[in-house]
C-alpha cells in the first residue's frame, strides 16, 4: 500500500489534528477577540472532515490498525457533522452566558477525532489511543467553567 492511499484514508483525522493546532494558536495569540473566528474555523473543518470521510476511499492503512469501510465511513461522517453542529450551538449558548471560550471548539474537535479514530479502530492500540483521545478532550471540556465548582468536580470525576 502507498503513502498516498495511507493518507487518504486517515485524511479526516489528519485534516483536524493539523487544524486543532493551527486553531489554538490562533486563540491564543488573539485571545477572546478570536473566539468566534475559531469558531467558525472549526466548524467549517469538520464539515470538510466530514466530506473527506463520506467520499474518502475504503481500505485499512497502518497495518491494519485503522480501517475504512463503510461503517466506518458512515460514523466518521456523523460524528463530525455533529460536532460541527455542537460548536456552532455551544458558542452561541456560551456567549450568550458571557462565558465563551476559544478553547472550547477546539476540545470538541479533539474529542471528535478521538470519537473518529475509535470508529475506524482496526485493532486494541488504535482503540485505546481513540478512546483516550476522546476522554482526555471531554475531561477538559467538563471542567471549562474553573470558577464552578460543578465544573471542578466534573473535571477530577
Amino acid at each position: 500500500m502507498n503513502l498516498d492511499n495511507v493518507l487518504s484514508i486517515a485524511a479526516p483525522e489528519l485534516l483536524l489534528g493539523v487544524l486543532s493546532l493551527v486553531l489554538l494558536l490562533v486563540g491564543a495569540i488573539g485571545g477572546r477577540k478570536a473566539t468566534s473566528l475559531v469558531s467558525i474555523l472549526s466548524a467549517l473543518g469538520l464539515l470538510a472532515a466530514a466530506a473527506l470521510a463520506a467520499m474518502g476511499p475504503l481500505g485499512s492503512a497502518f497495518s491494519g490498525g485503522f480501517v475504512a469501510d463503510g461503517f466506518a465511513a458512515f460514523a466518521r461522517t456523523a460524528i463530525y457533522a455533529a460536532s460541527a453542529v455542537a460548536v456552532l450551538l455551544g458558542d452561541r449558548w456560551l456567549a450568550a452566558r458571557g462565558d465563551n471560550k476559544f478553547e472550547f471548539p477546539i476540545l470538541v474537535m479533539l474529542a471528535a477525532v478521538g470519537m473518529g479514530m475509535t470508529s475506524a479502530a482496526g485493532d486494541l492500540i488504535a482503540l485505546y489511543i481513540g478512546i483516550e483521545l476522546q476522554s482526555l478532550a471531554l475531561y477538559v471540556l467538563a471542567a471549562l467553567r474553573r470558577g464552578d465548582p460543578r465544573a471542578s468536580e466534573a473535571g477530577q470525576k
